[in-house]
């Protein structure tokens, strides 16, 4: 009964005592109640009502995990912060211990109050670092850092280049199972390179490299082994980094890479910084195969998917007897044609770009990504007025694409608008 009221019940081990406060704060933060300051709250209101003697009742940690449960439910349904910590203080100290004298009632909840009203009087100050107020041995730290991570990127990507030299298997069978090994701990999955990896490296290079850690970075993709590498058109890696190359290095002598060592290794201009951000964008389409449409149809399947329906409908023209919706038929005619717009667009249009427009465009691309999937969806090929359950599944299909079809014709109209100005 007091589950299907929303109560959560705690059960602590036997001889499990939560005496520290990290511990008290690592359960609330479990809960739902994230912030320090709430957390510190709530410890105080429940230090103050089990010092009360009036009730002669002691209190554990279970009315603590409960009241921190209570107010995280508030806040996640959008209750004000002060109002959740009153009314579920009130419910676990108050009503759950059926204190019905009146005394004892406003006692409580006045103890409940002046800790509130402390509370949203208290200037709150993080017990974390302030970034402004760190030596400089701490910020010869983070720069170690930062400098270790770019270092261990640019080791396993000369890995990566060296081992494929060195294999005469295709790309499409070569593997990360030869790293496995070497991390720590050992990673069991192993995924192919062409397919999941090096891309990912190529992003990562583009966009968070800084004048600071160029050497580092310089040495993943160093122009003699890149365009030694990319001599031999045939592999994966080779394509990329020629592509690469010809995007960054080709438009001008000084349109190099923002972190380029020959070209500006103090500074960068907004051309560099807008090379750097669009091959960022190639790679990452390219990564999650954006509007690529696998078509698959097994003629014993009673099912059939959307791809292959609007293939079959463009074939034949008009002289086919499917009938499904207008979104179901011309599926594939429009991403073909979204397609040709993109690759028009991020080659030509994007210019003055900062890392917020880059964000929004990448947002876009995860939505034609998420429409391209949808292909894959497989619908009865044959429909019977009869059968609730086939229609239902015809409606549900069609809404799920028009919903689709607005997220991915507003993202086209905003890349139009800003192809003309």
């Amino acid at each position: 009964a007091m589950r299907n009221r929303g109560v959560e019940i705690y059960l602590l081990p036997i001889r499990n005592k939560l005496d520290s406060s990290l511990d008290l704060k690592s359960q609330l933060y479990n809960l739902g109640l994230t912030s320090e300051h709430h957390q510190m709250l709530l410890l105080h209101i429940h230090q103050a009502v089990s010092d009360d003697n009036s009730t002669c009742e002691r209190l554990g940690i279970s009315q603590l995990l409960h009241a921190g449960s209570l107010i995280a439910q508030q806040v996640q349904r959008k209750f004000p912060i002060i109002d959740a910590f009153r009314y579920a203080c009130q419910d676990v100290y108050i009503k759950s211990r059926y204190i019905q004298e009146r005394t004892q009632r406003q006692r409580l909840i006045s103890i409940i109050d002046e800790a509130i009203n402390v509370f949203t009087k208290t200037k709150y100050e993080p017990s974390f670092i302030n970034i402004q107020d760190l030596t400089p041995a701490i910020h010869n730290l983070q720069s170690n850092a930062l400098l270790t991570l770019a270092k261990q990127q640019a080791i396993i990507g000369r890995s990566l280049m060296k081992k494929i030299e060195e294999t005469d298997s295709d790309d499409d069978e070569f593997t990360t199972e030869f790293l496995n090994r070497s991390l720590c701990p050992p990673f069991s999955h192993s995924v192919f390179i062409g397919n999941e990896v090096y891309n990912h490296f190529l992003i990562n290079f583009l966009e968070r490299a800084s004048v600071n850690d160029f050497h580092q970075r310089m040495e993943m993709l160093d122009e003699k082994a890149a365009n030694e590498l990319a001599s031999d058109n045939k592999t994966f890696i080779g394509r990329n980094l020629l592509h690469m190359m010809r995007c960054c290095l080709s438009q001008s002598p000084n349109a190099g890479l923002p972190w380029h060592p020959a070209y500006s290794p103090c500074a960068f201009d907004q051309q560099q910084f807008d090379g750097a951000l669009k091959f960022a964008l190639i790679c990452y389409a390219r990564i999650m195969k954006c509007l690529s449409i696998t078509i698959e149809s097994d003629e014993k399947s009673p099912m059939i998917s959307i791809g292959k329906i609007s293939l079959i409908a463009r074939t034949k023209g008009d002289h086919h007897d499917l009938l499904y919706a207008p979104v179901i038929m011309l599926f594939l005619p429009i991403v073909e044609y979204m397609k040709k717009w993109l690759n028009a667009y991020l080659a030509q249009v994007p210019k003055d770009m900062s890392y917020k427009d880059y964000i929004r465009l990448r947002m876009g691309l995860l939505a034609l990504t998420s429409f391209g999937e949808q292909g894959k969806v497989k619908v009865p090929k044959k429909y019977s007025e009869k059968s609730a359950h086939s229609g239902e599944r015809k409606i549900d299909v069609t809404q799920v694409l028009k919903m689709h079809y607005e997220r991915v014709i507003k993202f086209i109209q905003q890349t139009i608008d800003e192809s003309k100005e």
